[in-house]
């Protein structure tokens, strides 16, 4: 049934009672307005087929928007007077409309057809770039030219809550939590004072019916009195709100509410930003000191998946006369001994994967990177991994380096920045300077992939069909909603949206719904993306599919006053399996 998630709480029929509507709301209610009411006497007549539907429509007569009142047989024309030139709708009408589309949502046999427009594998631009000009293409490291099993997650989690555990004298009982995978999602917030994990969007609106507090949810009337509504003050969001955007941060994400969960059912009172500060010390010492890749390396198979394609995309890149290089924070012990390892399937020795590069840049401290003006070059020695005391003069093929900035790079590289493309994954290392520095950029998101799976399965798609004719169908309620009966209507249709909405958070994330979206908005992290990205796409390998000369153009983005020219075509079968394009896996 619908039931109402509106934070205030409303009277609403279940959905049972939405299909037998009384018998009252299909003939007009006492207050309903009718074409008599607002416009003039009649000009015209015409004849329409018996059984034919019943909205006013609005046409022109002489440059004149008039209303034409559809009766079973005939239909009247009136003219609406110029000051209001909106199309009016009688009440019944919509009524039966709202049965309708309730009755189509509840049938398990109704589907919706479309033409799928999108594909996970491919890369969406926010604004235009011309490939033909891009010249040198760069690449981040972790999760851009290297993808990370799912065993990765669990290692960071176990690291971290064990060093906790011995070095800060955290409860013993916390060795003995298992990391739940299906628990956390990339760009959410925490709120260090109130120990809550939340969603919120771009204009810093928490969603109140995802927010956790440890593993249970806050009841979303707590979270509305806790901030005064839904949206966050900008000092306290500045002062006590953290996101985390990267997605070595999910197993961070999962310990935070695990370890709060823990300390609720022991009674142990805490600091919520203490349990914060103890968990970033202990995920980055675990970064920082080299356990974490020691236990990568030793096991690559474990940890690292194998890339058939990444070989490929580099040969093609270099085939175009396109220069390459790699900058990343990580080391180049780790950068070395994982690349040799994907590329070991080319009959090639291991270490040629520097052959492909005109620059490998490790160590490269990003964003720092970006912004200082005067840090040097230091070259690496590759077979004992030490940094060389000598001037770095130039920046040779085949040669690692550490440090640097963006001025010494461009200084010895005779690089334009608007030839330049970068890709990464992280929203504030790679995205936010590269790009107010004129390079192009272009965001690697891993869930992406899985994002578009589910939003082109037939329940989606469903889901989303009656959501747009929902908001439809209340836009057009709203002219007439002083009446009492159209007030309880328009009580029904936003529950229906309520419901909707968290029947689409539900196919996407069990506790926090899609990345992108934030109840009605786009989440902050989306903001991030469209705002910081000239492209994003799940893998730089889907630049295979494109040629490199493309001009990538974006998809014009609807305003709320614009309509679509398209509706999608109701059926009663199931809808085809989606059929990936040809040549792709």
């Amino acid at each position: 049934m619908f039931r109402s998630r509106l934070v205030s709480s409303v009277g609403l029929r279940p959905l049972n009672r939405l299909l037998s509507l009384p018998r009252r709301w299909l003939a007009d209610g006492e207050g309903t307005p009718t074409p008599q009411s607002f416009s003039s006497p009649p000009t015209s007549a015409v004849t329409k087929t018996p059984g034919s539907e019943t909205p006013l429509e609005e046409t022109e007569k002489n440059g004149v928007p008039v209303v034409a009142e559809t009766k079973a047989d005939t239909t009247r024309v009136f003219e609406l007077p110029p000051v209001r030139p909106i199309t009016l709708y009688r009440l019944e009408d919509l009524k039966t409309d709202f049965r309708e589309l309730i009755q189509f949502h509840a049938n398990p046999g109704s589907t919706v057809t479309i033409t799928n427009t999108v594909h996970p594998h491919d890369i969406f631009a926010k604004d235009e770039v011309d490939l033909s000009k891009v010249n040198v293409w760069g690449f981040d490291f972790d999760f851009v030219l290297v993808a990370y099993t799912s065993a990765l997650q669990p290692l960071i989690y176990n690291l971290a809550r064990h060093y906790m555990v011995n070095a800060y004298g955290y409860p013993p009982k916390l060795a003995n939590v298992k990391y739940d995978p299906d628990f956390a999602i990339r760009g959410l917030h925490f709120d260090v004072r109130k120990g809550w994990l939340m969603k919120v969007d771009f204009v810093s609106n928490v969603d109140p019916h995802s927010v956790y507090f440890g593993r249970n949810q806050v009841p979303p009337e707590e979270v509305v009195d806790a901030y005064l509504g839904v949206h966050i003050d900008e000092n306290y969001f500045a002062k006590n709100i953290r996101q985390f955007s990267d997605l070595f941060e999910l197993a961070e994400l999962t310990l935070l509410a695990d370890t709060i969960q823990l300390f609720n059912d022991s009674s142990i009172k805490f600091d919520p930003s203490v349990i914060y500060r103890d968990i970033t010390q202990a995920i980055s010492t675990v970064h920082k000191y080299g356990v974490l890749h020691d236990t990568i390396i030793n096991d690559l198979g474990t940890y690292i998946l194998p890339n058939p394609n990444l070989p490929i995309l580099l040969e093609r890149l270099k085939e175009n006369q396109k220069h390459l290089f790699i900058l990343t924070n990580n080391t180049f012990r780790n950068v070395d001994v994982i690349m040799s390892y994907l590329m070991s399937s080319n009959d090639k020795p291991k270490d040629s994967w520097k052959d492909y590069f005109d620059v490998v840049m490790t160590k490269a401290d990003k964003p720092s990177f970006f912004v200082q003006e005067d840090r040097p070059f230091r070259q690496v020695d590759k077979s004992t991994g030490r940094m060389h005391w000598g001037h770095v003069r130039s920046l040779e093929p085949g040669q690692i380096y550490t440090e640097g900035c963006l001025n010494h790079l461009l200084m010895m590289k005779d690089w334009e920045s608007r030839g330049i493309l970068y890709m990464g994954d992280h929203i504030r290392n790679d995205l936010i300077e590269p790009g107010k520095v004129g390079w192009h950029t272009c965001a690697i998101i891993k869930e992406l992939e899985h994002s578009i799976q589910v939003q082109i399965s037939p329940n989606y798609v469903k889901l989303m069909y009656t959501l747009e004719r929902l908001q439809a169908l209340r836009q057009r309620v709203v002219p007439i909603q002083k009446d009492n009966e159209a007030r309880k209507m328009m009580t029904e249709i936003d529950a229906a949206i309520c419901e909707i909405l968290h029947d689409l958070k539900l196919l996407k994330h069990k506790n926090f719904g899609c990345s992108f979206v934030s109840r009605r908005k786009e989440s902050f992290l989306a903001f991030q993306l469209l705002h910081y990205a000239d492209m994003y796409t799940s893998s730089i390998t889907n630049f295979l599919n494109i040629p490199f000369d493309a001009l990538m153009t974006p998809r014009r983005r609807l305003l709320p006053h614009e309509q679509r020219v398209y509706l999608p075509e109701l059926v009663a079968s199931p809808v085809t399996s989606y059929q990936p394009m040809p040549g792709i896996d």
